[in-house]
């Protein structure tokens, strides 16, 4: 199935494409993935991250993106567009709040000041949402090398290079090879 890439398709199209997506078709969720990108670029900058960080956080935010395909649901009402909006912006959330826990690099208030409007998703798509990203995890897992890995899980929390450097007892070089050679894995993946 081919549809245009245009930002103005039906919602049941988009609908269409968010179940092909689910199901594991590939090309709709690249399709989807260039449907969605402007709101994504939006998540992100909403932020304010620096220009260095903003690339890690879009990537984060496609994995918001995978979460939403995998758990959307038709019958509840939202539109995909809608409802993955709020998938990524809280995935985003929850990695500046691990990060803020662990390296108190941003500040929460701010954040949370700029995002108190955002709806808080229901239960059950909470619990939808921690199935997918446990599913996710495990992909990558099979994914990385276990440095790779483990490199990767610190960093996510937070870690400076040299934390990470300290606690696995390598090289700032060697976390920031694995870093580089896990990026490419999860570029390929996702």
């Amino acid at each position: 199935m081919v549809l245009p890439l245009s930002e103005d398709i039906s919602l049941s199209q988009e609908r269409e494409l968010a179940l092909l997506a689910g199901a594991g078709d590939d090309q709709a969720f690249t399709m989807l993935v260039a449907l969605c990108e402007p709101m994504l670029r939006a998540q992100v900058a909403r932020f304010r991250f620096p220009a260095a960080e903003a690339e890690d956080m879009a990537q984060e935010g496609l994995l918001g993106l995978l979460s939403a395909v995998r758990s959307f649901d038709p019958s509840r009402g939202a539109s995909f567009r809608t409802y993955a909006s709020a998938c990524v912006r809280n995935r985003l959330l929850t990695l500046l709040r691990r990060r803020a826990m662990h390296t108190m690099e941003v500040p929460m208030g701010d954040v949370l000041a700029e995002n108190a409007a955002a709806p808080s998703a229901d239960p059950a798509a909470q619990m939808v949402e921690r199935e997918a990203a446990a599913q996710t995890l495990s992909r990558i897992r099979d994914a990385l090398s276990d440095r790779e890995y483990a490199v990767l899980l610190r960093y996510l929390d937070g870690c400076s290079y040299t934390a990470i450097a300290a606690q696995l007892q390598i090289s700032a070089k060697a976390v920031d090879n694995a870093l580089q050679r896990a990026r490419a894995k999860l570029r390929h993946l996702f």
